[in-house]
């Protein structure tokens, strides 16, 4: 199953997940700090991953917070045995699974109101 019509919405676990949603990546993600759009859910035989929950692909706003920036830097430099500068690495096209994101609260959602990142229909 593949879903990437704004507004679509997949359900898995408790939660339920809408193509257009703004979500946070959690802390012990790679990609903690961040936040960003949810593109696509891929589930079955459309998945990309062998994970055993759905992908969800998410394009992440570049962060603005230097500590952030630092720590993307390093988690990244480390996994990739070379140095990586925030310019490096892809943040429009990132699988993530349930276990590494959450809804963003309403005041996350506040901030972000005139934010528009690039979402295909």
């Amino acid at each position: 199953m593949l879903l990437r019509k704004r507004g679509m919405t997949f359900a898995y676990g408790n939660e339920i997940y809408r193509i257009g949603q703004w979500i946070a990546a959690l802390p012990e993600s790679d990609y903690g700090g961040l936040y960003g759009i949810v593109l696509q859910i891929r589930d079955g035989e459309d998945k990309e991953t062998e994970n055993e929950t759905p992908d969800i692909y998410c394009c992440f706003k570049p962060p603005s917070d230097p500590n952030i920036i630092v720590k993307l830097e390093e988690n990244f430099s480390e996994l990739y045995g070379c140095t990586k500068r925030l310019r490096d690495l892809s943040l429009d096209l990132v699988i993530m699974s349930p276990a590494e994101i959450r809804k963003c609260t309403e005041n996350e959602l506040r901030i972000f109101s005139n934010e528009k990142l690039l979402l295909y229909d």
